[in-house]
């Protein structure tokens, strides 16, 4: 009827505002990899580098044309391959695959196949969590050092100021703990 239409049309609408404000970009799959639907973020993201994203088109041709355009991965890291790597992880796709891409940003994809085959991918930007991650690692180690070779009073508090680190000498002096 034309009311189930109009309620179906009010839906797609729905999704599409739902998925554009999320940080996240989509695209859905048919079981042969055509591309069915995307959101805009995905189509930006692809069209930085002036691969248009087209219905009925091949997944991983788009994105191997994605690929050799952009760069992917370490130097060493070819189209070819990253298109392989994505190629696995979509038949397994039990974890997510994180890549780093030539323009510098790293992205964190996800695929979720549903029993008739389908494939419904979601990705986003990680750069900035990814650069923090390893200023953490880089502090982690910093601090690490510090307190192995220090013979200073030492103790941590996290932001409630509870005790997440106390050296010897500083129980001795103070008869603090950890928490």
């Amino acid at each position: 009827t034309s009311q189930d239409i109009t309620e179906r049309k009010r839906a797609d609408v729905l999704l599409q505002r739902a998925m554009d404000a999320s940080d996240s970009f989509y695209v859905l799959c048919d079981a042969q990899d055509r591309i069915i639907a995307w959101d805009r973020k995905f189509q930006d993201r692809f069209a930085t580098v002036g691969v248009l994203v087209e219905p009925g088109a091949s997944y991983y041709d788009t994105l191997e044309k994605f690929a050799t355009r952009v760069g992917v991965g370490s130097s060493t890291e070819d189209a070819q391959a990253f298109i392989a790597k994505r190629r696995n992880r979509r038949k397994d796709p039990a974890h997510g695959m994180i890549y780093e891409s030539g323009d510098g940003e790293w992205t964190e994809v996800f695929d979720v196949v549903l029993d008739d085959g389908t494939i419904f991918t979601t990705s986003k930007l990680v750069t900035e969590r990814i650069r923090l991650e390893s200023e953490i690692r880089e502090n982690a180690a910093y601090i690490t050092a510090f307190m192995n070779h220090s013979s200073d009073d030492v103790a941590i508090n996290d932001i409630n100021g509870k005790y997440v680190f106390v050296r010897p000498q500083f129980t001795e002096r103070y008869g603090k703990r950890l928490d």
